[in-house]
């Protein structure tokens, strides 16, 4: 997966001939980056034993490539390395802190001006709602997913390639990829009519609460994803291909892919749910922790304790104690898992990194930097959200402010996903 992103989006950069071994594309601002051009095109999620096969099998030698030059080519500002994502066993490409800091100087954050109020994230895009309930994205708009419809908001949801919202009239209106990675229509963009009082949105499907309570789902329907039981619930959650709901008691109940066991929810009664990639965390009325699911790296051992807000990432999951702690367990090659002290107001879980914002309204990241998403700016902000590449708060003034290097970029280039 990795390397498919990665891929792609160097052969967008090419801007010489597809022989050459680095080409490179000028992005503005005095700075250039050095596209890999060979490895660009030859690139595939091949199953490799560790990082340093990843240099052999990409026809690279072990010493980093220049990838971060100035304009006129004559300095190199930052290297790029391959990497080895131990989870799906694949290379990807890593841009250092040093290309990170040279390319968010030349391409400050974006975002778009106003006030809002919430804000969301998804793969390659962000959307917000304005204090006037307007939709704003922005970021990779190529299916459309950063082009809301006009209308005022409530709430809002934002899968990998697409978003939906709650209009102020509690229709849902959904915007963006409307296909799977193999282009067939899939319809999680395609929202059912009716009423809504709360959405949530996964890969390729959507599932949303009635003003009934009753669970709707649409998209792709395979594995039961987009078939959600009878019942009325109170809150609901999606991952990749599972959702689960809180009934009116309080109980668990999911559905979708259940490989791991992600849709077998232990008996309980529980006030929040949160869904991650193959399995699922909740929190108890006694205010304890309890996944289940893929527990290959040990997302589903939640360490004992009483917690008031939990968040699923990628592969590891975080919780805030009642003193405001936070708590993380499951994977850790990044230190994803591994919080600062201190005490926090609320917590998001990324793809492989973690942020939070303290007592005092400032953000903290921890865990993969590889693309500046865990380095947020000074500033004291109410909301934050955590994507697989980038993130966004709002401030304390209303402001958007996003971080990292990809959404930063200027409008003529185009990122592939």
């Amino acid at each position: 997966m990795w390397t498919k992103y990665v891929r792609r989006e160097w052969e967008r950069c090419v801007s010489g001939g597809l022989g050459a071994l680095v080409a490179v594309c000028v992005l503005g601002a005095g700075l250039a980056i050095a596209s890999l051009a060979t490895a660009a095109t030859s690139a595939t999620a091949q199953p490799v034993a560790n990082a340093a096969d990843c240099a052999d099998l990409f026809r690279f030698a072990h010493n980093p490539v220049p990838v971060a030059k100035t304009a006129d080519g004559q300095t190199t500002l930052a290297t790029i390395r391959w990497g080895y994502n131990a989870i799906h066993n694949i290379c990807y490409l890593v841009l250092d802190d040093t290309a990170n800091a040279a390319l968010r100087t030349a391409h400050q954050q974006t975002s778009p001006a106003g006030t809002y109020t919430a804000i969301t994230v998804g793969l390659n895009h962000s959307c917000a709602i304005a204090a006037d309930g307007q939709a704003v994205c922005w970021g990779d708009n190529r299916d459309g997913q950063a082009n809301p419809p006009a209308g005022t908001y409530t709430a809002m949801a934002t899968g990998v390639y697409h978003s939906c919202a709650i209009r102020a009239d509690q229709t849902i209106a959904c915007w963006g990829r409307n296909n799977d990675a193999y282009g067939t229509p899939r319809g999680h963009a395609k929202p059912p009519p009716g009423t809504y009082a709360a959405i949530a949105a996964g890969l390729y499907h959507s599932c949303a609460l009635t003003t009934g309570g009753q669970a709707i789902c649409w998209g792709h329907k395979r594995l039961g994803r987009a078939d959600p039981p009878a019942g009325t619930f109170t809150a609901i959650a999606a991952g990749n291909a599972h959702s689960c709901a809180l009934t009116t008691g309080g109980e668990a109940v999911c559905w979708g892919d259940n490989r791991h066991g992600q849709a077998d929810p232990p008996v309980g009664t529980y006030t929040a749910i949160t869904a991650g990639w193959g399995y699922t965390c909740a929190l108890t009325t006694q205010g304890k922790a309890v996944c289940w699911g893929d527990n290959a790296v040990g997302q589903t051992r939640a360490p004992s304790g009483t917690y008031t807000a939990i968040a699923a990432g990628g592969h590891h999951s975080c919780a805030l104690t009642t003193q405001g702690r936070a708590v993380c367990w499951g994977h850790n090659y990044s230190g994803q898992a591994d919080p600062p002290a201190g005490t926090y107001t609320a917590i998001a879980a990324g793809w492989n990194y973690t942020c939070a914002l303290t007592t005092q309204g400032k953000a903290v990241c921890w865990g993969d930097n590889s693309y500046g998403q865990a380095d947020p700016p000074d500033g004291t902000y109410t909301a934050i959200a955590a994507g697989e590449f980038h993130s966004c708060a709002v401030a304390t003034g209303g402001q958007a402010v996003c971080w990292d290097w990809r959404t930063n970029l200027p409008a003529k280039v185009s990122w592939v996903a």
